[in-house]
């Protein structure tokens, strides 16, 4: 089986795995509200899916199965609140079989590889040209092969560079003088201005004549990949556009002003976006309605204000995941945790982080008092 090939702009070091707890000092690490990862996978509880009823990973499964078999290109979009499990979703999704065998994937993150406060369309543009340069190389890698395209592909983008960065037009002699090793040095270069600088400063008309332009190098660069590898389709993963650290300008300048760049585009795309900018904005997004996938929080109170127990059931199976419930939690503690989250996961997590952490601070403070 060939794996999905995913790829991460900036390196980031490698964070402890979750672990089970049975006691207070455990619970920073079994709490930790990241995203699971495949070899934390054994902490998904199925209880919330069964909860909310909407099969969400089998469905995105397999309408973008059912898209690429067909032959149109998948556009979808995931919207919830913090911390309801989407990058989760996401991964197990992506560590499914077809889709591993069927899709190249490529990860971009709003804010690890682009400028939250900043950026523009042809930001996003710009990351995924290089970022596609950057996966068709690792692919072949993982492969075996040789990926011979590569200096076209970023001589190509090259040429596109001169209205973003000018000052990388000097480049161009030493990068195609250097090798390998400098032409994908140059990758990295537009990689930490695209992270480091965003939002491209051009005018009106010379705007319009960039994002044609870049648009029109995608198409190429696009082009050429599915040629060196026809065994597969490329699909783009855009992750944490939702969070609160993006303005929502800069969403709309993308996701609606632009909205036909990306709607055009001849690959496959699955973003998360905020849950208010979903419904304001909605008949105006470049993503299929079929393919909007709401994810929900968990339910503990009904309309009447009475204990929603299937709602409180599926999130004491989750708990039970990570925690020895009797050893980490005083009686009657756990409800009083679920009531005050309000089924929010992320809301949750926190609590219980901020109580264990009160909790061993009374602990040391009795132990080191006076008789």
């Amino acid at each position: 089986m060939k794996p999905a090939v995913s790829l991460t702009v900036m390196v980031k070091a490698a964070r402890p795995l979750v672990e089970k707890t049975s006691d207070l000092q455990g619970i920073p690490r079994a709490f930790r509200p990241n995203p699971l990862t495949a070899e934390e996978m054994q902490f998904y509880s199925d209880s919330l899916n069964r909860r909310r009823g909407n099969q969400l990973q089998r469905r995105m499964r397999d309408d973008l199965l059912n898209s690429a078999e067909q032959g149109f290109f998948f556009k979808g979009v995931l919207y919830g609140n913090r911390g309801t499990g989407k990058s989760t979703e996401i991964n197990r999704m992506l560590e499914d079989p077809d889709v591993c065998r069927r899709f190249l994937v490529i990860r971009l993150d709003a804010l690890d590889q682009l400028n939250p406060q900043t950026f523009s369309v042809a930001d996003v543009l710009l990351l995924l040209g290089v970022s596609l340069i950057e996966g068709c190389q690792t692919a072949c890698d993982q492969d075996g092969r040789a990926f011979h395209e590569a200096p076209t592909m970023i001589n190509d983008l090259q040429q596109q560079l001169a209205p973003f960065f000018p000052e990388l037009q000097n480049k161009e002699q030493k990068t195609t003088t250097t090798g390998g090793g400098g032409e994908l040095n140059i990758l990295q270069v537009v990689k930490l201005m695209i992270r480091v600088e965003g939002q491209r400063r051009v005018d009106i008309t010379s705007q319009r004549e960039s994002l044609a332009n870049l648009r029109a190098l995608l198409d190429r660069l696009i082009s050429i990949a599915q040629a060196r590898m026809p065994e597969y389709e490329l699909l783009i993963i855009g992750e944490n556009f939702d969070k609160e650290q993006i303005p929502q300008a800069l969403l709309v300048d993308t996701f609606v002003q632009y909205s036909a760049v990306l709607r055009d585009l001849r690959l496959h795309l699955l973003f998360t976006l905020p849950v208010p900018f979903v419904y304001s904005y909605g008949e105006q997004l470049p993503f299929n309605r079929a393919n909007r996938y709401p994810i929900y929080d968990i339910p503990v109170f009904t309309e009447n204000h009475q204990p929603e127990m299937e709602g409180r059931a599926a999130l004491i199976e989750l708990l039970e995941k990570r925690a020895s419930l009797d050893d980490v939690f005083a009686k009657d503690a756990l409800d009083l945790l679920l009531r005050a989250s309000g089924g929010d996961l992320f809301l949750l997590f926190a609590l219980i982080n901020r109580a264990g952490q009160l909790a061993l601070y009374r602990h040391e403070d009795d132990r080191n008092r006076p008789d």
